[in-house]
């Protein structure tokens, strides 16, 4: 990305230029336009026929260095628009993990597909609790319901209360 990002030719920045407003535009309104990121990576490979979507690419290529030049452009005034990314993306957990997903960065091949390696499967007895802004999956000894209102979603940091059970 960084080759990208610096490239001198017209074909370079206009790649980056794609991608970059591409993952600005999915890290800004994740919330309004999919449950989860996941799902959103679906209906660009679906959809759109791509081989992945913007979080598993933007996880591939680096969350945090992909993360500061999407900033640096915003900030510079070459994005498509001037709305900083969301504090997810630098603070919590995505941040610290550097990544979005869980292992691969890979969501299942289909939704009929278990979640996998990205996210942990509740035991059968326990119900499922998922964030409906990552999809990460509640897998935790107490039950749900019995968390404080103040538990978070360890991925994206959201409140107790977007988790919905499935």
């Amino acid at each position: 990305m960084k080759l990208l990002r610096n490239a001198e030719g017209a074909p370079g920045q206009f790649l980056w230029a794609i991608l970059r407003n591409s993952f600005h535009y999915a890290a800004v309104h994740l919330a309004s336009i999919a449950d989860n990121a996941r799902d959103v990576d679906f209906c660009m490979r679906w959809g759109f026929g791509m081989k992945q979507g913007p979080f598993e690419l933007w996880q591939e290529a680096g969350w945090l260095e992909v993360a500061n030049m999407v900033k640096a452009d915003i900030d510079a005034g070459k994005a498509l628009c001037n709305a900083p990314l969301p504090d997810w993306v630098f603070k919590g957990p995505v941040a610290e993990a550097f990544k979005i997903y869980k292992q691969t960065g890979k969501p299942p091949a289909s939704a009929q597909d278990s979640p996998g390696e990205n996210a942990p499967e509740a035991p059968q007895k326990k119900e499922k609790w998922v964030c409906s802004v990552c999809g990460y999956v509640y897998d935790g000894d107490v039950p749900f319901e019995e968390l404080p209102e103040t538990y978070t979603c360890p991925l994206c940091g959201q409140p107790k209360s977007v988790f919905v059970k499935e």
